[in-house]
């Protein structure tokens, strides 16, 4: 049954789900744009990781946060279906951001490769969009459309992320003197990068399934 047809309109709603995605939008581009002069510039990564891991904390908290908000909120303003949704593919995309990292740590990355910052590059872009389409969401009805433009771009973003991952791969594996370890180290590193952008399609795509449920 619709959220918002289930109960009479005039009941109040609990709007702090709106509060909780904004913080975890917030959350995530602070990480993206950590990641990006991180993969920028690969060097220190034991200290500088660690505040790409509080990061991954802080919207891991907030997340659990509103997961148990769903279980105790009687009213909510969309689904509960669609609200845990968007709540866990926000948190992928955190997730796949510190995986990279940790990758760069834990292959011990000192160079980077001009399509790893690309894809990070691309990654930043496509969280602010997020972020700028989660601040809108609160009053969907009236802001539908720069929402859906958001959505577009974050489209737009992936599909380009795709190009240059298999770019990166081409190059990889046409690399001269790299040994296979070294292939398999950068080609899970592109993946990870691949898979954050990956997730913010992946959550846009709910918040496009919310806006025509709610139309």
């Amino acid at each position: 049954m619709r959220g918002d047809t289930a109960v009479p309109s005039w009941i109040p709603r609990d709007t702090n789900f709106f509060d909780l995605f904004e913080r975890t939008t917030a959350t995530i581009v602070e990480g993206a744009r950590y990641l990006e002069k991180l993969v920028q510039n690969p060097v220190g990564l034991d200290v500088r990781l660690n505040r790409l891991k509080e990061l991954e904390h802080e919207a891991d908290v907030t997340t659990h946060e509103t997961f148990d908000r769903l279980n105790k909120t009687f009213l909510t303003p969309f689904d509960r279906e669609d609200l845990h949704n968007l709540a866990s593919q926000l948190d992928d995309v955190l997730d796949w951001l510190e995986e990279t990292g940790q990758r760069f740590y834990i292959y011990k990355v000192t160079e980077t490769k001009p399509e790893a910052v690309s894809l990070a590059h691309l990654a930043t872009c496509a969280t602010e969009e997020l972020d700028a389409a989660i601040k809108k969401l609160r009053d969907h009805h009236k802001n539908s459309k720069e929402i859906q433009r958001r959505l577009v771009e974050i489209n737009r973003l992936e599909n380009e992320g795709d190009t240059i991952y298999r770019q990166a791969l081409s190059h990889l594996f046409e690399e001269n003197g790299m040994s296979t370890l070294q292939v398999l180290k950068w080609k899970e590193i592109f993946d990870s990068l691949e898979s954050s952008l990956d997730a913010c399609e992946h959550a846009a795509h709910v918040i496009e399934a919310v806006l025509v449920k709610y139309a």
